[in-house]
């Protein structure tokens, strides 16, 4: 383990242990939970594990062992949709139920169970009357009452869709499987009686409400019609249609024709003062008008013209003047212009006529047109009310029609395919019993067992607050650890000095390995008073630092170890002295000098100095320029001088005495000591410029080795710590 020190020059800040806590946690990159750390905690827990798992899992066989056997019949009914093949889809008025849907099982399932059906199931097989659980209430002996029985039926019955299927399974749960198998039956045969009455029922009020219905509507038909037909009598509308349709046919003629001869008479009025003076007028001038141009005679004429004057022209190309074809020619044309004058002087005077001929014909078309539009509006105020009561007539006739063929469609199902849920399966009686299931209460009871414990060790980790490792020591104090001395075993909890009595101990090894780490950080040797302590007692501050003692005379150097615990020396008990032996005290107060005060131990170069006399006030005694004269004459006269002082938290001696040392070593016991509490005990150490050089780890447990060591291998047949 590398280690680094911080210079006594320098003492740290009371927040540093914070920083560094929380600087170490960053530079790490450690996951949030450490997986390898829970696994040690289930490996040092397995007690508990094991003790949780017995209990739950003897609990389980406690209960199999006395739980009863149950036997489960299990039944099937298949919901179908017979009724809607039997009378078709197209049936108006009747819907029976879509069984097919999920809706539809559902319901089915539900109805399965209802109370009034498990109340008609325990009475049809006298349940009440034969079974124990049913017949009376065993504290008041008073009969059960319907919602009692339903009650405990439904703790004995299930009902549940099989997945991907219109079928429904039906189970019971009884100690006697005929029973079971019986009562299985027995519900599914009464479910679908109870469905056929109800069905048989509710198709009775039906037909009753339709019947009922269609007298109301024939009565209501009898009376619009009635209705109607004094309408037609008092209004004769007997073919009020056709005189409408007439009538409307005739206006449309009529209004062509008017505006025909409206345009005639237009065409005529506007040609008119032209023609009143025909005379005058040339029969070239009379043309230009289009009343005299589109005559048929005068059409015909000029067609006539047309054709001479091209034969005349073929004539002057072939014969002469004199030639009597020439002749011949020229006087046909010059007689049908003749004829033309004369036949636009006759058309002339026949359109000047005809203008008061088309002025009559125009005045008698727009008379009758008026005539029968007044004839219109006044058939048709007829008509609206009439169309109302012949719509009122034919919507009585749809209705009971419709009501007819429901009458009809409920009269063809009552007693005929009405049933549409069919039992496909009939429940057997089974040998063995399906509850309780061995495997699955068993399953479940390590699962409970494995939770509980579980909960447990979460439990104890979460309120645990003390230190439980190295990692966690260094992480959360913020210092190094310098040795972890393990849980003592066997003899070596007999004796405090294990580096001699068991050298070849895990624990013998850790305080080797303190010596080695504290003698690294003081290798110019400048670091010769060393002082133990700790936060609280009974952390161990006595064994550690007699032990330390004896490592470093083991390796030669003269050590002094000297007892500053006024109030509750303890290492008199690992080093025995004569019970009025001088110790600091006597030197403290000037009874004897130094070297009266230390005693040699049977250790080899490892000395004594005990607390001596006991005094009143051990802090004034400590508080004095005597003490730190002491401690440098021990310099002088020792190669190291180890201090093993009183708790922190419990007296301020050691607080004293922190200033005139030159190290620190501060002990914490493990799984013991609250983090809080060692953490105040540091920062009053700090304040006091006495910031230790680390921690050593104290009465660590052995058990989940893994989790705070590392294996030696065949160095050490009990191991040792290894960074």
């Amino acid at each position: 383990m590398a280690v680094s020190y911080r210079s006594k020059s320098r003492p740290a800040s009371p927040e540093e242990p914070r920083r560094r806590k929380s600087s170490n946690r960053k530079d790490s990159g450690a996951p949030a939970i450490d997986l390898r750390s829970w696994i040690f905690i289930i490996r040092e827990r397995i007690i508990l594990i094991l003790a949780c798992l017995g209990l739950a899992v003897g609990g389980a066989l406690f209960y199999l062992s006395k739980a009863p056997p149950v036997y489960t019949a299990v039944g099937a009914i298949e919901v179908m949709t017979e009724a809607q093949r039997v009378l078709g889809g197209d049936v108006k008025g009747f819907n029976p139920e879509g069984s097919s849907s999920i809706e539809a099982v559902k319901t089915v399932e539900n109805a399965l169970l209802s109370e009034s059906l498990l109340v008609r199931v325990a009475k049809k097989n006298d349940l009440h009357l034969t079974h124990p659980r049913f017949m009376a209430d065993p504290k008041t002996g008073n009969p059960l009452s319907e919602g009692e029985i339903a009650k405990g039926m439904a703790a004995k019955v299930d009902a549940k869709q099989k997945r991907g299927s219109r079928t429904i399974e039906v189970s019971w749960d009884d100690p006697d499987p005929v029973l079971a198998a019986k009562l299985t039956k027995s519900h599914m045969e009464e479910y679908v009686t109870s469905r056929d009455e109800l069905q048989v029922g509710t198709q009775g009020v039906a037909i009753k409400d339709l019947i009922k219905n269609r007298d109301e509507l024939d009565k209501q038909m009898r009376e619009d019609e009635l209705e109607l037909q004094k309408f037609r009598e008092k209004n004769k509308t007997t073919d009020l249609d056709k005189n409408e349709t007439q009538i409307k046919t005739r206006i449309e003629d009529l209004s062509k024709q008017y505006t025909t001869a409206k345009a005639r008479r237009l065409t005529l009025e506007s040609d008119l003062p032209i023609l009143n003076h025909r005379a005058e007028l040339t029969a070239e001038q009379l043309l230009a008008l289009s009343t005299i141009a589109s005559q048929v005679d005068v059409q015909e004429s000029q067609k006539k013209i047309i054709s001479a004057e091209a034969e005349f022209a073929s004539a002057k190309r072939v014969y002469l003047e004199n030639h009597p074809k020439y002749k011949r020619a020229g006087s046909m044309v010059s007689d049908l212009k003749v004829s033309l004058e004369k036949a636009v002087r006759q058309a002339a005077t026949m359109v000047a006529n005809n203008y008061e001929t088309a002025k009559d014909s125009e005045e008698k078309l727009q008379k009758e047109m008026g005539e029968l539009e007044k004839s219109y509006i006044e058939l048709k105020g007829i008509s609206l009310p009439y169309r109302m009561l012949a719509d009122k007539v034919e919507g009585t006739q749809k209705m009971r029609a419709i009501a007819n063929e429901r009458l009809d469609a409920l009269k063809l199902t009552t007693g005929v395919a009405a049933r549409n849920v069919v039992i496909s399966t009939l429940p057997i009686v089974h040998d063995e019993p399906s509850k309780p299931s061995r495997i699955k209460i068993l399953a479940l009871a390590i699962a409970a067992g494995i939770g509980l414990a579980a909960t447990m060790i979460v439990l104890l980790k979460a309120f645990d607050n003390t230190i439980l490792s190295i990692d966690q020591a260094e992480t959360d104090l913020g210092l190094p650890v310098l040795a972890a001395v393990p849980q003592a075993k066997g003899k070596a909890t007999k004796t405090q000095l294990v580096i001699s009595d068991f050298p070849a101990s895990r624990e013998a090894e850790a305080f080797r390995c303190l010596r080695t780490a504290v003698s690294l950080a003081n290798s110019d040797g400048t670091q010769k008073v060393i002082l133990f302590t700790s936060a609280v007692p009974a952390e161990g501050k006595s064994y550690c630092s007699s032990n330390y003692a004896a490592a470093l005379a083991q390796q030669g150097l003269r050590t002094l170890l000297i007892d500053c615990d006024l109030r509750r020396p303890a290492l008199g008990r690992v080093f025995p002295t004569k019970k009025d032996a001088n110790g600091i005290t006597d030197f403290l107060t000037g009874k004897c000098k130094f070297d009266e005060c230390w005693h040699v131990t049977e250790v080899s170069k490892l000395y004594f100095m005990p607390a001596g006399t006991k005094n009143a006030n051990p802090a004034e005694l400590l508080s004095g320029e005597v003490v730190a004269k002491i401690l440098k004459e021990a310099a002088r006269k020792f190669d190291r001088v180890i201090i093993d002082s009183a708790p922190v938290n419990a007296v301020s001696d050691t607080l004293l005495l922190a200033e005139h040392v030159d190290a620190v070593v501060f002990v914490v016991r493990a799984r013991s000591t609250p983090v809080r509490a060692t953490a105040r005990a540091l920062q009053q150490l700090q304040q006091a410029n006495g910031t230790p050089y680390g921690i050593v780890l104290n009465r660590l447990p052995t058990r989940g080795a893994n989790y705070y060591y590392y294996d030696e291998g065949s160095y050490h047949s009990k191991g040792v710590y290894g960074a």
